[in-house]
C-alpha cells in the first residue's frame, strides 16, 4: 500500500505486460509519468525544487503484515534511497543505507532471485499473448 492508502502489487520478471496486471501497470505509469513531468519542469525552470512527496507517496510499502517479496531497493522516510542486504532473497526485508552504486551493478549482471513467497496468479497464452506460464 503507498500513502495514498492505494494496494497495488508490483509484478515483475516478465509480469507487466500482461493482461492480469494491467490495473498495477496503469499505476506505475502514472508514477514514471509524473516523475518525467517534474524532470520536465526542472530541465526548463532551474529554480524549481521539484514536489519529491508527490512521486514517493504514490510509490508502495511491502505490507508487513502478509508474507511478501521485498524491493530491491526503497526510500526511507528521510529520503535515502536504500538496499535490501541480501540481494538475491527477495523474502529479506532488512536493508541499508552504505552500498556502493558499482558494486550493485555487477550484483544486477549475476542476479539470482530466491525464497520468493508469494506466486503470480496463473495465466494463460491470451493473458500473454505467448505460451502458458505457471
Amino acid at each position: 500500500m503507498n500513502k495514498l492508502n492505494d494496494r497495488w502489487t508490483c509484478w515483475g520478471q516478465k509480469r507487466f505486460y500482461d493482461t492480469f496486471n494491467s490495473g498495477h501497470r496503469e499505476k506505475v505509469v502514472k508514477v514514471l509519468q509524473d516523475v518525467v513531468a517534474q524532470i520536465f519542469t526542472a530541465f526548463g525552470d532551474q529554480a524549481y525544487e521539484g514536489d519529491y512527496g508527490a512521486i514517493l507517496n504514490q510509490v508502495p510499502e511491502p505490507d508487513t503484515r502478509m508474507p511478501n517479496n521485498y524491493p530491491l531497493f526503497r526510500v526511507a522516510d528521510d529520503g535515502r534511497l536504500l538496499r535490501r542486504c541480501n540481494f538475491d532473497d527477495l523474502s529479506c526485508a532488512s536493508t541499508y543505507k552504505n552500498w556502493w552504486g558499482g558494486t550493485t551493478v555487477g550484483m544486477v549482471k549475476k542476479y539470482n532471485p530466491r525464497n520468493s513467497v508469494i506466486r503470480p496468479p496463473r495465466v494463460t497464452a491470451e493473458d500473454t499473448g505467448d505460451t502458458v506460464q505457471q
